[in-house]
């Protein structure tokens, strides 16, 4: 074989043998199999070990349990060996978007949210995680981990709550966090008369690729930041139409929003 193809085939093995693992990893993150996972790399260190300092007791046992691991593996973790079937065939967007039915009810429960507070001029920041991880900042906040839900969005959102201040943190289609702290943005162009919310929902926009939804206190005003581009005087069908783009990964097929003034 040519030295040239000889290296092509390497290569195209080690990527194709780095993408399986990634997406091993990515699955098994946040998912209970993670736990599991550990144990048995856990146990394969041992075999491995006891091979070496010639425990033959253990290694024995060790070695002559393999199939009832898998096969118990198998069993439990049925659900969750399909799904990761399933994304590595490239089913599914994104690990971090919900499924159809779940993300379509979701919309209809945010866009409820955002127009409710509108009427009222409640005081309003939902942040949608991207593929860009907002750990960092739902550990600011108090964790709620629970579906998505206008009710629920606007107890937390109603005036003089104890959770009403800071940002809401949705992961998929969970609400992860209330009460979260996200950075402001630095933009000294920034019209003045914008508050902390606003500010807010720019500036965790600069640095992750989420969606952030405000609703202003002052105007009732459905305001959005994605990528550092600040979109204002949003319709609901607007809102819709961004949040279906958003879950449908067309994030960067946006165009640039203009800034105006409230």
């Amino acid at each position: 074989m040519p030295l040239p193809l000889e290296i092509i085939v390497n290569a195209a093995d080690i990527l194709i043998l780095a993408f399986i693992i990634y997406k091993i990893l990515v699955f098994l993150k946040g998912n209970r199999a993670m736990q599991l996972a550990k144990g048995v790399v856990l146990l394969i260190i041992i075999y491995y070990l006891s091979g070496w300092l010639d425990l033959e007791v253990v290694h024995l046992l060790l070695s002559k349990s393999w199939s009832v691991f898998l096969l118990m593996l198998i069993i439990v973790f049925q659900p969750e060996l399909r799904g990761l079937l399933e994304r590595l065939g490239g089913k599914g967007a994104s690990l971090s978007s919900p499924k159809v039915a779940h993300k379509e009810r979701q919309i209809i429960e945010i866009v409820k949210t955002l127009s409710a507070a509108a009427d009222s001029k409640t005081g309003v920041l939902i942040v949608l995680e991207g593929k860009t991880g907002l750990k960092n900042y739902i550990n600011t906040g108090i964790a709620v981990d629970a579906a998505v839900s206008s009710e629920l969005l606007g107890n937390i959102f109603f005036k003089n709550a104890p959770l009403h201040d800071g940002a809401v943190i949705l992961c998929g289609n969970r609400i992860a966090a209330a009460a979260c702290i996200v950075p402001l943005t630095d933009d000294a162009g920034l019209d003045p008369s914008y508050g902390t919310r606003h500010r807010a929902a720019i500036g965790i926009s600069e640095v992750s690729d989420g969606l952030s939804l405000v609703v202003s206190e002052e105007t009732g005003l459905i305001s959005a930041a994605i990528n550092g581009n600040f979109m204002e005087h949003l319709s609901v069908e607007e809102v819709e139409t961004l949040l279906r783009d958003f879950y449908s990964d067309n994030r960067r097929k946006k165009k640039k929003g203009k800034r105006r003034s409230k």
